[in-house]
């Protein structure tokens, strides 16, 4: 074996050029496949850092009546589950909808993403703190003093890792609070959190919630699985409907693993279909390299009849080649290795901003290793064992008797022909996906907003519910910081909302006055802001209908509501003017009734409450005065004079807040470029690696089909040499081999076009404004891959149509 192994070794080193393309060829695909092998890896197969995690589930609700998903547990449900349920060890709940700030001697106000959460968490994720204590039931009474826990990275940044941080007092929400403990290193929960309060369950006797707030997490008893539970859960959603046929009408729970509350559904969708498209890159590599080791083992024809005549057996030699295709395939995985390394590096980069959770871990580990491994093997497989069966069985007296290097013998040229259909198809179906996804990027570039946006920076401030509890205080702070920035140097217009245009709006329920009544549980419900009466004023946007709030509406009394046009279209089709028409709000709850009628006083343009990814369907909603509904969470918008870059105006805004409250911080601070830039970040990664992915399946697949027709080229050189001394012109001979590359490529792009509908469909969540089946996308990839494929098999053709007859004659 040793000799085998070192005689391969001569052999590839003789032939460089050879041993080199077929190494770079692997490595591109072996490159590829590690670096999303490790991003599974890193995402779904390392797990949770918890003991035991595989039964860690989260719990939510769906109302299958109204086709809603995803809803958040109400106290009362949560209470019954904890109840009633015999598959769980323990359920805890938490709230990470808001986020906290946090303030100590000496150190500025700083924002925290944060969970009010249930004190037995630690049993639950079976995490004890590193320093201090847990929660107790004793914090989450209505007397006890508020306490906080802290992550570790809090622990080192503010307090220097000192311990007598335990039992100190910092100031989270303007309230004294008493930290308990230090969470282990590196520990966060659900994702990104680091701090905790104790959630306190209001629980109010004699009346139900419809809607709720909490997400629900469990650990499950050793031996149960989830299946069993979503069983015994389903059966307790049913007795809970029949029980209380208002508020659980339609309810039932969903149970999954926790991994996949947050890495479920866009993003397991989207990395699966990378992690498929990169094997297809793999495998047009492989179907590369096959052919190239087709064409070697003809030209090394009569060596092999040689060694056949002298003895050697049929397995020796099949070894002796198959030894070589492993070590290429060892070459190509090593480099293949180190592009992965680097890719994963660069990856992290990007993504990091967006702060994933904190379980992604996309380092190599022994999963990793193992697939590299793997990897090699199959490549060694793919790429080098049919090569080498085709090649350990010549006909010995025709390869003696023949003098030439090209000879036909071994059979080879119908089974390269098949792999570059292979290649063709593949690459048809990838770059489909591509154009897909340019067509997305370039409509994103091209996203016709219906209001102004240059020079606008927006920045958000939240108020303390201690410190502003009455509506009258957080007018009175709106209303002063609103005129002072305004009056600031460089400010043309400002205005506070409790979100931007594009930002993504809150939904409500409501009722039209005179619109034939519905049961509670079927209110339509649709979008809502609450903006101040120069909001409309910084954006540019003026009424479609009626009129855009001012001075009037600053009056609580005066009960002013504007609709959108996808409002009006949605919920009061046939009406071009509904000015005048009364809404009424509610949350669904009892005692809705007594809200008060809102009359529409203007229709304004779709302003994206949804996002600035707007699917069409939930864009609908309705804008009140600030002062009627002011948030303790308000965006505010500040749009800078000409000229000026409006983050130039960051600490005219920071001097006006300090001015009003020294304790507020501002955060999520940004011009809107930068705000499109975050919405569209997943679609424009999706966009890079399918780009990518494209690229290098068609450039391989172009080496493919020129390496085929070349090699088909020198082995029918005797066909051609006898056609054309029996008259066939160079015409004819161009037609000739043309003829072959055309059917192949037909045959490869019909069914790339096949595999691509079934790819496409997946890559609809990654796709803004064109359809999966895009004719357009499917056309253009068409003619550029035919394009592609026609120019790689005309030069060989070209060559061919030039080859005189008698020294092809002569030749054999």
């Amino acid at each position: 074996m040793n000799q085998e192994l070192q005689y391969a070794f001569r052999l590839l080193r003789k032939d460089k050029i050879f041993a080199l393309l077929a190494v770079l060829t692997l490595s591109i695909g072996a490159g590829l496949v590690i670096t999303m092998f490790s991003v599974v890896n890193g995402i779904y197969l390392k797990g949770l850092p918890f003991e035991k995690d595989e039964r860690l589930v989260h719990l939510e609700r769906d109302n299958i009546e109204r086709g809603l998903k995803g809803l958040s547990v109400t106290v009362d449900d949560f209470v019954d589950w904890q109840s009633g349920n015999d598959s769980f060890e323990a359920l805890g709940a938490y709230r990470t909808d808001m986020a906290l700030t946090l303030a100590t001697e000496g150190i500025q106000p700083q924002r925290f993403q944060s969970a009010k959460i249930s004190v037995n968490f630690s049993k639950i994720l079976m995490t004890e703190p590193a320093v201090g204590r847990s929660f107790s039931e004793d914090d989450t009474q209505a007397e006890a003093p508020p306490v906080a826990m802290i992550s570790y990275s809090v622990w080192e940044r503010l307090f220097n890792a000192n311990r007598a941080v335990v039992g100190s007092t910092a100031t989270i929400n303007d309230e004294p609070t008493t930290i308990i403990g230090v969470m282990p290193k590196g520990f966060s929960f659900p994702t990104n959190e680091e701090v905790w309060t104790p959630l306190r369950l209001n629980k109010t006797e004699g009346v139900r919630q419809r809607w709720g707030d909490l997400q629900v997490f469990g650990r499950l008893k050793a031996g149960t699985t989830i299946n069993q539970a979503r069983i015994e859960f389903e059966k307790m959603a049913i007795a809970l409907e029949e029980a209380y046929p208002e508020e659980n009408a339609g309810i039932r729970p969903v149970l999954k693993p926790f991994l996949f509350e947050y890495s479920g559904g866009q993003v397991q969708k989207t990395v699966t279909l990378m992690f498929i498209a990169v094997c297809c890159v793999l495998l047009i590599a492989c179907a590369n390299v096959t052919n190239l080791l087709l064409v070697r083992a003809v030209q090394r024809g009569r060596e092999l009849a040689i060694r056949s005549a002298l003895g050697a057996t049929r397995a020796a030699m099949i070894r002796q080649m198959f030894l070589e295709s492993i070590l290429i395939s060892v070459a190509g995985s090593l480099i293949g290795l180190l592009l992965g390394a680097w890719a994963i590096d660069a990856i992290w980069w990007v993504i990091e901003s967006t702060r994933p959770p904190f379980w992604y871990d996309f380092s190599l580990d022994w999963r990793v290793f193992g697939f590299v491994i793997l990897v090699t093997i199959l490549m060694a497989i793919a790429s080098g064992l049919i090569p080498a069966l085709q090649a350990s069985r010549p006909n010995v007296n025709a390869m003696l008797k023949d003098i030439t290097r090209t000879t036909t013998n071994f059979r080879i040229g119908a089974f390269s022909k098949v792999l570059v259909v292979a290649q063709i198809a593949l690459s048809c179906a990838l770059l489909i996906a591509a154009g897909l996804t340019i067509r997305t990027l370039v409509n994103l570039q091209e996203m016709p907003l219906q209001f102004d946006s240059e020079r606008v920076l927006t920045a958000r401030i939240s108020l303390f519910e201690n410190s502003y509890p009455s509506t009258i205080s957080r007018i009175q702070f709106f209303n002063t910081l609103e005129t002072g920035i305004r009056e600031a140097p460089g400010v043309e217009h400002a205005s506070i909302a409790s979100n931007p245009p594009g930002g993504g709006s809150s939904y409500t329920y409501f009722a039209v006055d005179g619109s034939e009544a519905q049961p509670s549980p079927d209110f339509p419900f649709c979008r809502i802001d609450m903006v101040s009466d120069t909001f409309f004023e910084t954006y540019g946007v003026e009424a479609r209908a009626g009129r855009v709030f001012d001075y009037r509406d600053q009056d609580q009394r005066l009960n002013s509501v504007l609709v959108n046009e996808a409002f009006l279209q949605r919920h009061l089709p046939g009406q071009k003017n509904p000015v005048g028409r009364r809404i009424k709000i509610h949350s669904g709850e009892p005692g809705w009734e007594s809200n008060p009628w809102l009359t529409i006083v203007g229709v304004v343009p779709d302003l994206r409450m949804n996002g600035l990814i707007d699917d069409g369907g939930t864009g609908a909603g309705l804008y009140l005065p600030l002062n009627q509904i002011p948030p303790t969470m308000v965006t505010l918008s500040v749009k800078s004079i000409e000229g000026l870059d409006p983050t130039a105006l960051v600490a005219e805004i920071r001097q006006a807040v300090k001015a009003l409250n020294p304790n507020l911080p501002l955060f999520d601070i940004m011009t809107f470029s930068q705000l499109k830039e975050e919405q569209t970040f997943f679609f424009k990664v999706v966009g890079a690696v399918f780009s990518a992915f494209g690229l290098v399946s068609i450039g391989l697949a172009t080496i493919g089909i020129y390496g085929v027709m070349s090699f088909t080229v020198r082995q029918s050189s005797q066909e051609i040499g006898i056609r054309m001394a029996l008259g066939a012109d160079r015409g004819e001979i161009l037609q000739f081999i043309l003829g072959q590359g055309i059917w192949q490529l037909s045959i490869g792009l019909g069914i790339g076009m096949i595999i691509a509908v079934g790819i496409t469909e997946v890559l609809d969540i990654a796709l803004y404004e064109v359809a999966p089946n895009d004719p357009l996308t499917f056309l253009t990839v068409v003619v550029i891959l035919s394009m592609v494929g026609l120019s790689a098999s005309f030069f060989p053709a070209l060559k061919a149509s030039h080859i005189q007859p008698l020294e092809a004659l002569r030749a054999h």
